[in-house]
Formats: structure tokens, C-alpha cells, sequence
């Protein structure tokens, strides 16, 4: 499997990596790096997630936000979250003009997540979105799977004595924020993920035990309930053994694998596309003509 840098955007400022082939049939996947993190991901999980998405024929492009990584910094003076939209949006032009790609999946987690979610509200070439403790809301039933767990969890009691410790020993004044917007309100939500579903957006969410706003997996769909389509257009997994940056590589390859299976159930091969159609996507990639069409980018 190869791999090849691409610059791309105003002045070539953005840089990412390409890996995968071109498949005609299929979107590509955008993996959108998360705060202050390189495009390899946490713990390198988009490096590992676009390697192995590749052998199995999808095309992918994980890249450094403005100001990070081998990415320069923006000239404009918008804020953190308008400037990673642009940023995606920048990732998604280069790929339609470069390439002929009009179809994508943005993967993020946390900012990387919010980020894809206000993309896909404004492009509309977003046709799915895989979001890692992304938004939600709290309803009722939060705090009693929440804390009734951690009320007979030995290791909860020492991991919370040892947090309150640490707290009292930190000023208040040395929290930093790096995203600089408010978290939207339950109904601005609900109008959201109804324009999305209305469009036919796919979405895979995936919250962790380390999310602070979700506590059992049937919470989004008990939460957005009166969101048409919801059921059908949104599907849910509540990993609670993983943090929230999925440190541990067991809980990296269980997200892995709940994100292929996904993968190619929401977007199976188109059936139209022809090996005519497949040796002209080769060719469009520097590829030998009569590849069939799960070669390499070179």
C-alpha cells in the first residue's frame, strides 16, 4: 500500500497524506484532526484506520489543520472552528479538482467531530459523517447510568480522590480553551440533525466512557426522538471501556471494526459502475490502464 503527500489549498499551505485507491463507486474519507493533534490522530489512530481502510479499496486523505503539523497558519482572523470548516472544505475542493471526487465522509473526534458536523450542515457533498463524542444533549436518564456504576466502583472512588486532589492544587485560571464557541442548545441540535437526516446524511456516532455527555448508548435516539428519520439515517455505539482518546489499541481496533462494518453497509459498491468506468478512474491516478481499479495512488 502507497501513500503520497498533497498540498493543497490558498498558497499550498495545507498538507495531508493520500492512501487508499479510487473507487469510482465509493466516497472518500476525510480524517479531521482533533484541537492542537497532527493529522496521524491520537495515538496515531487516523495513520492506522486510513492504512487499513486502504486494503480494504477506500481512499482516504488525512491532513494538518491550519497552523499545525506541516499545515502554515491562516490569514484569516475567524475563529478556531470557522477556520477547520474552511480547512475541510479547502481538503474538499482540492479532491474534486484534483481527482474528480464529489462524494465524502468526514471522521472526527471531539473538535475534529463538531467540525465535521457543521461542514456537512453547509456542503453538500458531505454524504456521511463519523463522529467520536461528538454532540449530544443530557436527558434524565444521564446521571443514573452515569453515576450509579461509579457509586460501587472501587477504582471510580481512587480515580475520583486522586482528580480532586490534583484540582485543589490548580488554579482556575490555568484552564486553556481551544474551541471557542458554545456548545449548541438541545433545540438548535434537534434542528440540525433534522436537516442532515432530511438530506439523507448518513452518521455513525460513537461515544466513549470518556465522554462527559453521554452515558448508555440509547441516549441520542431517546434525546432526538422527534427527529425525522432519525432511527434510519443515524446509528449509535456507546463504547464504555474506552477513554476518550482511545489510548489502549484493543479499544482502537474495536472502533476500527465497528467502523468498517459501517462502512460497507451504508455504502456498498455502486452497482452502475462498469470496468470501463473503473480503468478511466485509473488512469485519472497515474495508474496502468486495465488496473482494476483497487490499485494503488502512486
Amino acid at each position: 500500500m502507497k501513500e503520497q503527500a498533497l498540498r493543497f489549498g490558498k498558497e499550498e499551505r495545507l498538507c495531508g497524506i493520500l492512501a487508499g485507491p479510487r473507487h469510482p463507486g465509493r466516497p472518500a474519507i476525510l480524517f479531521l484532526s482533533a484541537g492542537l493533534l497532527p493529522k496521524s490522530g491520537p495515538h496515531r489512530m487516523h495513520t492506522e484506520f486510513a492504512r487499513s481502510l486502504a486494503e480494504q479499496g477506500w481512499l482516504s486523505l488525512r491532513f494538518d489543520v491550519s497552523g499545525n503539523g506541516d499545515s502554515r497558519g491562516s490569514i484569516s482572523r475567524e475563529g478556531a472552528e470557522r477556520t477547520l470548516v474552511n480547512d475541510v472544505r479547502e481538503a474538499m475542493d482540492a479532491m474534486q479538482r484534483r481527482f474528480g471526487i464529489e462524494r465524502f465522509i468526514l471522521f472526527g473526534l471531539c473538535s475534529g467531530a463538531e467540525a465535521a458536523h457543521r461542514t456537512a450542515l453547509e456542503d453538500g457533498r458531505v454524504e456521511g459523517v463519523i463522529a467520536l463524542d461528538g454532540f449530544i444533549a443530557r436527558n434524565w436518564l444521564f446521571p443514573l447510568f452515569h453515576y450509579l456504576p461509579r457509586l460501587f466502583s472501587l477504582r471510580k472512588w481512587r480515580s475520583w480522590l486522586a482528580k480532586r486532589s490534583v484540582e485543589r492544587r490548580q488554579a482556575d485560571d490555568e484552564e486553556i480553551a481551544f474551541w471557542d464557541y458554545d456548545w449548541p442548545s438541545r433545540a438548535t441540535l434537534e434542528r440540525e440533525f433534522t436537516a442532515l437526516c432530511k438530506r439523507g446524511v448518513r452518521q455513525l456516532l460513537v461515544f466513549s466512557g470518556g465522554c462527559v455527555n453521554c452515558s448508555y448508548e440509547r441516549q441520542f435516539h431517546h434525546v432526538f426522538r422527534r427527529v425525522p428519520g432519525v432511527r434510519r439515517w443515524i446509528r449509535v455505539r456507546y463504547l464504555r471501556h474506552a477513554d476518550h482518546t482511545y489510548l489502549l489499541s484493543r479499544d482502537r481496533a474495536e472502533l476500527l471494526a465497528e467502523t468498517s462494518r459501517w462502512l460497507e453497509a451504508t455504502f456498498p459498491l455502486r452497482d452502475e459502475v462498469t470496468p470501463e468506468a473503473l480503468v478511466a478512474a485509473s488512469s485519472i491516478f497515474g495508474m496502468p490502464q486495465g488496473a482494476p481499479g483497487h490499485e494503488e495512488i502512486r
